[in-house]
């Protein structure tokens, strides 16, 4: 959920021209939206330009700073964006010679196999897991003419790497996480809340299981233990183009019936400082994601940020979500829908039962921290050998 830089203070208009550059991140999910997918491009975009030369077509959003390239309509609205992306990336592929050309999910696809026809260089895009699967016949019939024209697909865990196979077994896939810098969530906070707390974090929408674990799980941990609090951090996706608004509501009306408005805190869309100390303080953060038809959990950045932060993870095995925890040694992976085994393993961590070492080890960080990650990306986007 947070950019490890700040992303505002490093944007410029850019004039068109200037030298070559390594590579051109096309991107429909970029700050100042908000989201796992929008931080992960940004960090990406940042730890590549300290070694290459890089420049963003990015969605409508303020341009501030002298510092980078990154372009943006000047209109809100993804069909604009696409339309601006494309004529952007011609033209900045024309003078400047990109070695690569990436997009920064497979909604872009089809404006990358259209910037192919005349630009021969190496295209590659990220995959997601739900940009796999969205279920617009329109889209799928795209992904299946474009996707085969690409380089390459980096897929931000293993379930979207099978996800891809059975779609598209003939293109090349590299399976590169999400990362975190984990010095940036290890530095010192002030709790912002008083109290015991798990935590929440993410978008409201039903594939969350918000719902059903306050309903299974949160109301029976409440019980044993009086004074814990359950935050929830995150708002409705206004922005997002597959999830409707409305869940919180939905949530609120569950509380009420619970009797349990008083034991739960929204806080919204937080500012970076007070996230990282929400991870930081908690007991645990919860991780309850349920199957969706057309939709999937990628990858779950916010299981990396917390263990980032020395706090343990309890989830439910779904999606790409083992990719992020490790059982028994970052937090505990529960079975899909078992309730009863989610609320042993919270009750577990809320009574100091078990310890989990890899917490303050070498083992996260030996597999997310970006400055290991960034080298993947690296070898994959520009080996000579594809």
């Amino acid at each position: 959920m947070v950019a490890t830089a700040s992303w505002d203070a490093q944007q410029t208009s850019g004039e068109m021209g200037g030298p070559p550059i390594d590579l051109l991140l096309v991107t429909w999910n970029f700050p100042p939206k908000m989201g796992g997918m929008e931080n992960l491009m940004f960090s990406l975009y940042d730890h590549l330009r300290r070694q290459n030369c890089v420049v963003v077509i990015a969605p409508f959003g303020p341009t501030l700073g002298e510092n980078s390239e990154i372009y943006r309509p000047p209109i809100p609205g993804f069909l604009f964006f696409c339309f601006y992306s494309l004529i952007k990336s011609l033209h900045i592929c024309l003078t400047r010679n990109p070695r690569v050309v990436m997009g920064g999910s497979l909604v872009v696809a089809p404006i990358l196999c259209m910037i192919k026809l005349f630009c021969p260089v190496r295209f590659f895009a990220y995959a997601h897991g739900l940009d796999v699967i969205y279920p617009s016949p329109l889209f799928q019939w795209l992904l299946r003419r474009c996707v085969p024209e690409l380089t390459g697909v980096v897929c931000n865990s293993n379930n979207t790497k099978r996800l891809m196979q059975q779609r598209f077994p003939r293109t090349l896939l590299r399976v590169i996480t999400p990362g975190v810098e984990f010095d940036h969530y290890r530095r010192p906070t002030v709790p912002c809340v008083e109290g015991r707390y798990i935590l929440s974090v993410g978008r409201l929408t039903e594939r969350k299981g918000l719902i059903p674990f306050i309903q299974n799980c949160f109301v029976k941990i409440s019980k044993e233990f009086e004074d814990l609090i359950f935050i929830i951090v995150g708002s409705d996706p206004k922005d997002a183009m597959a999830h409707q608004t409305g869940y919180k509501k939905r949530i609120l009306d569950c509380l009420r019936e619970g009797g349990l408005e008083n034991r739960v805190i929204f806080m919204g869309s937080v500012p970076e400082e007070t996230l990282i100390s929400l991870y930081q303080h908690c007991e645990a953060l919860v991780l309850p994601v349920i199957p969706m038809e057309g939709d999937v959990e990628g990858f779950g950045m916010v299981a990396i940020e917390a263990v980032a932060a020395g706090k343990p993870v309890v989830a439910f095995d779904e999606g790409g979500i083992s990719d992020a925890v490790s059982h028994g040694e970052t937090g505990f992976l529960v079975p899909t829908g078992d309730y009863e085994t989610m609320t042993k393993a919270l009750l577990t961590i809320l009574h100091r039962k078990h310890s989990f070492p890899s917490l303050v080890g070498q083992y996260a960080e030996s597999k997310y921290e970006w400055s290991m990650l960034v080298d993947q990306y690296t070898q994959f986007l520009f080996s000579t050998s594809l």
